[in-house]
């Protein structure tokens, strides 16, 4: 394969063969320079592999160095392969049903494995196409966990020449708990795309349940913004604080270095912060422990905040590995509001995750994201009073 660099003087030309170019200067300010993603850490640590070592952090100092910077093609793989993994964090979601049924998962794979999700759209009107789609298996050979996975290409023309076809995967998983009577079906996706083809797909899952005879309705029941009052979404949301509630061992609390709230406009606002009353809509806050803080420990400020979303660094331990992580949880905020709508689905993600082994960082991914399901679970039912979510 010739590689070939791509200068200023190239800016303009149309760009043809990027898999055969190495840029500098200007066209590579987009991926270095231009992104959110890529943290200055990234590209100090992408100069000291070339013997360049700086003290600053400062992006005045680095920039110029990466621009100069002849990149060999691993260097310039390693960013983009950084950038995309940190825009394809997935988010996790689930829905769950009553069980009424005395069968196994296992029993309906062949029924389930005929839903195709390259049957769900015109793909000629899309901006991107299904390029593989697994089958349902078994999760730890246990025949009543199933999860199938898929991946999409998607073409976006108006980014950078480097990021305008990119890959992301989707997953959904099944699983019947039948000692609570629940079945859950969980999805996993990291674009708007493959939320959407979740969303159906999730559907469809569930009509193959309800034939089977294992589920009483397809509608099943989500955690909602709207379900709780401030108080209570306040509780659910630190009860991710108590790792007492992860039954699996698997999750110990460290501290909460990240919050997003919102002053809620009905309530009187308690002394120390009446001041924001109709000038402050929405706060975030960071910081080393912030679980510690007054806002939070005191019920009294409760009724009048809404709080959306919570970032928490654990510590973990599971057969492979142990390590540490930073999860997200939060009910998400449309673009252009200060707070979730009532129909806002609760969604985690891991954003970080360090193994203290050298071990597939994806395999303890998938595993740290089941079992957080399952902790979110205990987390919601020691706030709900609901009657279908008795305590374990």
């Amino acid at each position: 394969m010739i590689l070939l660099h791509w200068g200023e003087n190239d800016m303009n030309s149309e760009v043809k063969n990027m898999e055969t170019i190495l840029p500098f200067g200007n066209t590579l300010k987009p991926l270095v320079a231009s992104s959110n993603i890529l943290l200055m850490s990234d590209l100090k640590g992408s100069l000291a592999q070339k013997g360049i070592f700086i003290s600053s952090s400062s992006k005045e100092d680095i920039l110029p160095l990466m621009l100069t910077s002849l990149l060999s093609p691993t260097e310039f793989e390693n960013l983009k392969e950084k950038q995309k993994d940190k825009e394809s964090i997935p988010k996790r979601r689930s829905k769950s049903f009553n069980y009424k049924g005395t069968g196994k998962l296992i029993d309906l794979i062949s029924e389930l494995n005929l839903v195709n999700v390259k049957n769900f759209k015109q793909w000629e009107l899309e901006n991107y196409e299904i390029v593989d789609v697994n089958s349902f298996t078994m999760i730890e050979k246990n025949m009543n966990k199933l999860r199938t996975t898929y991946r999409i290409k998607r073409s976006d023309y108006i980014k950078d020449w480097f990021n305008q076809v990119s890959y992301h995967d989707a997953v959904l998983e099944i699983s019947l708990d039948e000692g609570n009577n629940r079945i859950v079906i969980s999805t996993e996706a990291s674009t708007d795309e493959t939320r959407g083809l979740n969303d159906i797909l999730s559907k469809k899952v569930s009509a193959v349940l309800k034939e089977g005879n294992l589920i009483e309705n397809e509608k099943g029941q989500e955690i909602k913004f709207g379900d709780f009052t401030n108080e209570n979404r306040i509780n659910f949301l630190l009860n991710f604080a108590n790792d007492n509630l992860d039954h699996s061992q698997t999750f110990k609390f460290d501290k909460i270095t990240n919050i997003e709230i919102s002053i809620y406009p009905e309530k009187t606002l308690p002394d120390k912060v009446e001041c924001m009353e109709n000038k402050v809509s929405n706060m975030k806050f960071e910081g080393a422990a912030l679980h510690e803080t007054e806002i939070l420990k005191d019920t009294k400020y409760h009724p009048s905040l809404i709080i959306s979303l919570l970032k928490i660094n654990y510590s973990f331990e599971i057969k492979s590995t142990t390590g540490n992580c930073i999860v997200e949880i939060e009910f998400p905020t449309k673009r252009g509001k200060s707070m979730p709508d009532s129909k806002s689905e609760f969604q985690f993600k891991f954003t970080k995750i360090t193994c203290n082994n050298k071990i597939d960082t994806k395999a303890a991914q998938t595993t740290l994201y089941r079992l957080f399901d399952t902790y979110k679970d205990v987390c919601y039912k020691r706030t709900t009073s609901k009657n279908d979510f008795d305590e374990m």
